[in-house]
This record gives C-alpha cells, sequence and structure tokens, in this order.
C-alpha cells in the first residue's frame, strides 16, 4: 500500500512536470514566478510563496573505491551492495545532495519540499520498480573531498521512499518537506543521502544513474512551497519638530522606528492629519532617525503624523500627532521718539508693528542700559504702544525692540540710538555770578524770572536764590522743566 500511496504522489508530480514541459528545473520551476498570498493575522502576515533552488553539492560514494572523491563529475550512481550469496562484486553506492536553504529566515513554515533527481541512464540491470530511500544527513561534507571513507552520518530514519519508473528520462521525486522545516528553524543543513537499500539477491546488480549539477541541463532541485510569519515595523515615534512654524519656511522633522523582522524601511508622512500620505522617504535601516522637511502654503493649524512601510510593502499604524501651527511673523517694529536728551529725564517713545493674519501682538523692548520691558500686553495689529524711558547715566544706548504675536511667533528686532549727555558745570557757580550781578542791577522789591530749568534742579536753583536775598514768590513745572518767580529784598542783598 505504502508503494501504491508513492506511486500515486510520483504519478501526479509526473503531470505536473509534463504540463510543464519540464527539460531544465530552472526552466520548468521558475524562481522569479512566484505566487505571492497575503493573510493578516492581528498585526502579524504571513506571506505564502514559492522558490525552486538547485544544488550546490552533489556528489557520488562508492564502497567499491572507498578514497576516490567524485564530485566533479556530471552523473551520481546509487547501487544495493547484496547480489547473490558470497558474491565477490559486493559493494554498494550512494548519493549524496545538497541545496542552500540560508535565505529562508528561521520564521519560515515549510508547507511542501519536493527534492527532484533526473534519472538518465542505468547499467547491468534495468531498476525499474526498485525503492530508492532518502535520509537525512547530520554531519557536515564537501563534494570536493567525500568519500566513501569520509562519508557523512545520515539519520536511519526515512525521510521519503521513490519508485523507479519503467524508463530512464524521469524526474525521482522525494518529499523532504519535514526535513526542510527542522533544517531552516535549526540551521543545521547537511543535505540528504540516497540509498538503494534492498537486497538485489541476484547476478548483476542494477546501477541507477542520475545527473548533477554539473550537467548543467539536468541539475538536482528542490522546490519549496513556504509561508514566512511576516512583522511588519512599529510604530515611529511622534514626529519631532517645531512647533511654531513661519509661513513658507522649509521645517525640520525627525522619526524613527525598528522593525521586527530587520527589514529596510521607508516612512510615510501625513502633513495635514487627513490620513493620506504627502510624502514618501526613501528606504532607511532599521532604527535609523531620519530626517525629513516640509513648508506649507497657506497658515492655520495643522497635524503631522508618520507610518513606517518595510521593503515588502507591510505598513505600522500612524505615529501620535505633533500639532504645528503655521504663521506669518509680525512686521519689523517702527520705535518713534527722541534720538537724544538728556541724563535724569523721562522720554516717551512709541512702539508699531503690524501682523499680516491680524493678530494681537506685544512687544518687548530692551533700553541698553541693563535694563528692560518685559512683554507687554496684547494689542491689536497696528495700534500704537507708548512707554517711557529715563536713563540715568550720560552715554550713548541702543533700543531694541521686537513684536511678538499671540502664537509666539516674533519679529525681526528694531533699534533705535539714542545720546544722553551731562552738562559738567558747576550750577552753585554759575547762579552765584549770574545772582551777584543782577542784585546790582534790580531795585529793592524788583522781580526775577527764572526759566529753563530742569525739574531735577529746582531746588538747588531756589536755594541760591534765597541764599542771595531773592524771596521765592513762585514756581511752575511743566514737562520736566520749571520757571521761577522771585523779589530781591534789598536789605537781604546790602547785608551780603
Amino acid at each position: 500500500m505504502i508503494y501504491n500511496k508513492h506511486i500515486k504522489i510520483l504519478f501526479i508530480l509526473i503531470i505536473l512536470v509534463g504540463i510543464f514541459g519540464i527539460q531544465n528545473v530552472n526552466a520548468t520551476l521558475d524562481k522569479n514566478n512566484h505566487i505571492n498570498k497575503l493573510f493578516e493575522l492581528s498585526n502579524t502576515y504571513y506571506i505564502e510563496d514559492e522558490k525552486t533552488l538547485n544544488s550546490t553539492e552533489d556528489a557520488e560514494i562508492s564502497m567499491k573505491d572507498p578514497t576516490i572523491n567524485y564530485g566533479r563529475l556530471d552523473y551520481m550512481d546509487v547501487r544495493n551492495r547484496y547480489g547473490i550469496d558470497h558474491d565477490p562484486d559486493y559493494w554498494e553506492q550512494d548519493i549524496l545532495v545538497k541545496f542552500n536553504l540560508s535565505e529562508f529566515p528561521s520564521r519560515t513554515l515549510i508547507k511542501k519540499a519536493i527534492l527532484g533527481l533526473y534519472y538518465y541512464d542505468w547499467i547491468d540491470n534495468n531498476p525499474a520498480g526498485r525503492v530508492l530511500k532518502c535520509h537525512k544527513i547530520t554531519s557536515n561534507w564537501s563534494e570536493k573531498t567525500v568519500t566513501w571513507n569520509t562519508r557523512p552520518i545520515y539519520s536511519h530514519s526515512i525521510s521519503d521512499i521513490s519508485i523507479i519508473p519503467n524508463s530512464e528520462g524521469e524526474w525521482i521525486l522525494f518529499n523532504v518537506t519535514s526535513d526542510v522545516n527542522m533544517m531552516v528553524n535549526s540551521k543545521e543543513n547537511n543535505g540528504w543521502q540516497i540509498n538503494d537499500e534492498i537486497p538485489w539477491n541476484n547476478e548483476k546488480i542494477p546501477i541507477t544513474r542520475f545527473t548533477t549539477k554539473e550537467n548543467k541541463s539536468y541539475i538536482p532541485f528542490i522546490f519549496i512551497k513556504y509561508e514566512v510569519q511576516h512583522n511588519p515595523p512599529l510604530i515611529p515615534i511622534k514626529p519631532i519638530g517645531n512647533n511654531l512654524i513661519e509661513f513658507g519656511e522649509n521645517t525640520i522633522f525627525l522619526t524613527n522606528t525598528t522593525d521586527p523582522d530587520g527589514d529596510l524601511i521607508k516612512y510615510g508622512w501625513d502633513f495635514n492629519n487627513d490620513n493620506h500620505i504627502d510624502k514618501w522617504t526613501n528606504y532607511f535601516l532599521s532604527g535609523e532617525t531620519i530626517i525629513i522637511n516640509n513648508s506649507w502654503n497657506k497658515t492655520g493649524f495643522y497635524g503631522i503624523k508618520v507610518l513606517a512601510e518595510d521593503y515588502y510593502g507591510y505598513q505600522s499604524n500612524f505615529s501620535d500627532i505633533l500639532d504645528v501651527i503655521v504663521t506669518h511673523k509680525p512686521e519689523k517694529p517702527i520705535i518713534s521718539g527722541l534720538n537724544s536728551g538728556k541724563a535724569g529725564v523721562k522720554y516717551n517713545y512709541s512702539m508699531f508693528s503690524n501682523d499680516e493674519d491680524k493678530d494681537k501682538i506685544s512687544f518687548y523692548i530692551e533700553w541698553g542700559d541693563n535694563t528692560y520691558t518685559e512683554w507687554t500686553d496684547n494689542i491689536p495689529s497696528g495700534e500704537i504702544l507708548n512707554v517711557s524711558h529715563m536713563w540715568e547715566q550720560k552715554g550713548t544706548y541702543i533700543i531694541k525692540a521686537k513684536a511678538r504675536d499671540i502664537h509666539g511667533a516674533e519679529s525681526e528686532w528694531a533699534n533705535l540710538e539714542v545720546s544722553m549727555p551731562i552738562i559738567k558745570k558747576d550750577y552753585n557757580i554759575i547762579f552765584r555770578k549770574f545772582l551777584d550781578n543782577i542784585i546790582h542791577i534790580l531795585r529793592k522789591r524788583g522781580i526775577i524770572i527764572v526759566s529753563g530749568i530742569i525739574e531735577e534742579r529746582k531746588g538747588v536753583v531756589m536755594e541760591k536764590m534765597k541764599t542771595v536775598g531773592f524771596e521765592i514768590l513762585d514756581s511752575l513745572t511743566k514737562e520736566h522743566w520749571v520757571v521761577i518767580t522771585g523779589r530781591l529784598n534789598r536789605k537781604d542783598s546790602n547785608s551780603r
């Protein structure tokens, strides 16, 4: 029954071979003719695919010539060792074949693996109907050096059997699905040994001949149908960048993520939170921080988010959103006021700026003497702000001012240079000379009016007037300037 089962499997596979018209395994099972199917289970995907690989190493080992290496021949033979009793022609030949399975990740599920050998000749007797057994090899070997004496160890468990057909020119197939699953997941791949183990018990033991990779036309192959568990990239981190953006300005944003499978990643950016990708990056290594820039041609509030897509097209969810505002910054302020004056006097200045978005604005002012006015209350765009300041020391100062809208966008600095000289004359001497002279001119009870006096000197001047004999009648202060009226007392004057 087991033979019938495998004959049935063989018959089906031979029909498939006939349909595809196998002459060359490369032409028959095109490695590039993959059928891709995608199944989604939670956040894990399974890629179903097919692949055909040619043998990387194949050779015959012969008990008859135990030290000879046959790895360079374009054929390899299988022969049972048991003929008739006491037959001096007592020797065995076996086939070794290996494939490179390193391209399959350990998360691969092998759904089907078929090993194929091309049977093209026989010697001594027709082997039709004989059973060939396939065993997994468990130790390393090389086709360039292997001999009967150095042959590798193989498992005594039978991986599969195949029946030699009635005529040559056919592919002999073995189902090695279980073996390939173990090899892919353990990364221990030493291939298979093919034996003719059932005693012949007669003369002229059949030799079954197969082609090797050196034949070029009929190369041993393994056809693999598999699924790879595939994980999409992790969700990227929330974009990093300024959340206050000048209209038309190119602004830089950063993000990164990793791919559980180590695949290359590209990033899709949504710059207006409408769930559509506005820009794709190139591919980057998993875990690499990437930089992108963007500008907006319209002011307003925007949400920026990003997703990651691996090399195979599987995507993460969107990241958290970075909220930004795109706005015009206020115009550079205009500073108006005197650019020269006297130290110790308070002067008025006005600040003016306009905001294109009509946002309210405030001002920050530096007076050049290590004092400053903090951000003022917001006022409507285009209105004038009046402020005052007094410099205590003489010198030249730079008034600096900038405007800020309600979103925090700041204008350029505006400057105004002012000079505050101080006249270094002794007011006591000046007024004494003046008053000494004037008392000889004025009559008794003559009236004098002294003007052009700064407010800070009012007390000094009035005291000097009293000293030389004036009675203070009145004084008037307006905008930091003082006018003093006095009447001369002649008696006080003569007493001087």
